[in-house]
């Protein structure tokens, strides 16, 4: 069964996941963080073999973030954002592609796990990732609904009790929406709904 991948080759077989990179330093670079991570006891699926650009993963039964946005529940914002602070913990830096495809909740361990970890990562303040993840949730079809807006009101009232600036995750959050329509040129959003659906969070 073939699973979504913008970059690489990703499918199921026989209840694992395998992952055919097209680019070695992607393959390498997410070979290490995996292994890193499942070091430092963060959620992620055990890595059972990787060799020769490809990686060979255990298979999580749950379902992706970006699925939920919909349907959110607090048990979702707590397990999400406690990985993200032992991501931190991990590695003292951004989680970077924060697109909620790379979490997944399993509902019978109530836990997140972390996905896709190829992509380059830098040190910033973590209030980057929340409002660019506050972005995402925001701008899945449909956008800005009030769906959306619950979720995304649960998301920054767990961020800002993890001591995040607020005003710091509402420019991330404009600056990952400006991003947005330039990434999705087949899209229309306005930004004045963008500022509007934040402006009702508070």
């Amino acid at each position: 069964m073939k699973l979504y991948s913008r970059k690489n080759q990703v499918y199921k077989e026989n209840g694992r996941v395998i992952k055919r990179f097209e680019d070695e330093i992607a393959y390498k670079r997410e070979r290490e963080m995996v292994a890193l991570l499942k070091n430092a006891d963060v959620a992620v699926p055990q890595m059972i073999k990787a060799a020769n650009n490809t990686i060979i993963y255990e298979w999580i039964d749950g379902v992706t973030y970006h699925t939920l946005v919909d349907c959110f529940e607090q048990k979702h914002a707590r397990a999400l954002i406690y990985w993200l602070e032992c991501y931190y913990s991990a590695t003292n830096i951004l989680r970077g592609d924060v697109n909620l495809r790379n979490f997944i909740y399993c509902e019978e361990a109530d836990k997140c796990y972390g996905v896709d970890f190829e992509d380059e990562c830098f040190a910033g303040n973590k209030e980057t990732d929340f409002g660019r993840i506050i972005a995402f949730a925001a701008t899945y079809d449909a956008p800005f609904t009030d769906t959306k807006r619950h979720c995304a009101k649960l998301l920054l009232k767990g961020f800002e009790e993890s001591n995040a600036d607020s005003e710091k995750i509402k420019n991330s959050f404009i600056n990952e929406i400006h991003a947005i329509v330039q990434r999705r040129t087949h899209k229309h959003y306005n930004m004045d709904d963008a500022v509007s659906f934040w402006e009702k969070l508070q």
